[in-house]
């Protein structure tokens, strides 16, 4: 657990670090997405992020992820996009996404990469 927040703040730090300064008009998608709402798909790309770090068997560096919150507004879906050496690590992957409470569905595009 202790290695999982420790993830989780790590994660949280790197985002607020690399994220521009906005107000809270600019966190709007299209009319379609609320502030809170945007809100809540950041917190759950952070606990998504911080699981995949804590996964020692993946190259998280090589994740991306992205958060939504479900139209039903039950839970939020999560896309994961990059590479992993083989296939077995992408599925992985998408496991441990699919067990971050509060995600709902994952869609994973994960790429397994091709040997030279």
């Amino acid at each position: 657990m202790k290695k999982i927040l420790n993830a989780l703040l790590i994660v949280a730090g790197t985002a607020l670090l690399a994220s521009p300064m906005v107000n809270a008009d600019d966190l709007k998608n299209k009319d379609t997405e609320t502030t809170s709402q945007y809100v809540s798909a950041a917190a759950t790309t952070v606990k998504v992020k911080a699981a995949l770090l804590a996964k020692k068997k993946l190259n998280s560096t090589e994740i991306e992820v992205t958060s939504v919150d479900a139209p039903n507004g039950n839970g939020a879906i999560v896309t994961l996009t990059g590479t992993q050496p083989n296939q077995t690590k992408v599925e992985l992957a998408g496991e441990v996404a699919r067990g971050v409470s509060g995600v709902s569905e994952v869609k994973n595009e994960l790429k397994a990469k091709r040997k030279k």
